[in-house]
C-alpha cells in the first residue's frame, strides 16, 4: 500500500528508479518489523534531492571530474572561490618539479579547450611574491554573441605544487 502511494505521488525516471528503489526497501523492511505501515513524510523531500544529486552525478560522469561549465561559470561571474575548485584539479594533474613553461602550456591549453574561453595569454615574467604568482589573461565569451570580457588569474608556484591565486 505505502508503495502504491508513493508511485503514484511520484514520478520514476530513469537517474531516481535506484534512489526510488533503496527508499521502497527501506520502508517496506520496518513495515514488516512492526506489522504497522505509516507513511513517510519526508520520503518525498528526500526523492526530489536524491534527484538533483543524481543529475548532477550523471552530468558529471558525461563530461568528467570537472565539468566545464563549472569552469565557465565562474569564470564568467568571476567567482574565485569557485574557479579554485575548477582549476584545483587542473593544477594538480601538473608537474611541479618540471618545466614550469610547458606546464604554464599546458594550462593554457586546457583553458583555451572551454567553451567560454576565446583566448588566454600568459604574461612574461612572474609577480614577485613569495612563492611567485604567474599571471595569465583570459579573454571570455560572454552571453552577448561577439562580446567578451578580460579575467586575470594567477597561479602560485609554490615548491611542491602549483596553487590558484584567490587574490586579485
Amino acid at each position: 500500500m505505502l508503495a502504491t502511494k508513493l508511485i503514484r505521488t511520484i514520478t520514476i525516471t530513469s537517474t531516481t528508479a535506484l534512489t526510488l528503489t533503496a527508499e521502497l526497501a527501506a520502508a517496506s523492511a520496518s513495515c514488516i518489523g512492526n506489522g504497522h505501515c505509516s507513511p513517510d513524510r519526508n520520503l518525498r523531500n528526500t526523492t526530489e534531492t536524491s534527484l538533483a544529486g543524481e543529475r548532477r552525478r550523471a552530468t558529471r560522469q558525461r563530461e568528467g571530474p570537472m565539468a566545464p561549465q563549472d569552469f565557465c561559470e565562474a569564470l564568467q561571474k568571476n567567482d574565485r572561490t569557485a574557479l579554485k575548485a575548477a582549476l584545483d584539479p587542473e593544477l594538480a594533474k601538473l608537474d611541479a618539479k618540471g618545466n614550469a613553461e610547458r606546464n604554464f602550456q599546458t594550462l593554457k591549453a586546457w583553458m583555451e579547450k572551454q567553451a567560454c574561453v576565446a583566448s588566454v595569454d600568459i604574461e612574461r615574467g612572474v609577480l614577485r611574491t613569495d612563492p611567485p604568482i604567474k599571471q595569465f589573461t583570459i579573454t571570455v565569451r560572454t552571453a552577448t554573441p561577439g562580446s567578451t570580457e578580460k579575467r586575470e588569474i594567477g597561479v602560485r608556484i609554490a615548491p611542491k605544487r602549483y596553487e590558484f591565486d584567490l587574490k586579485k
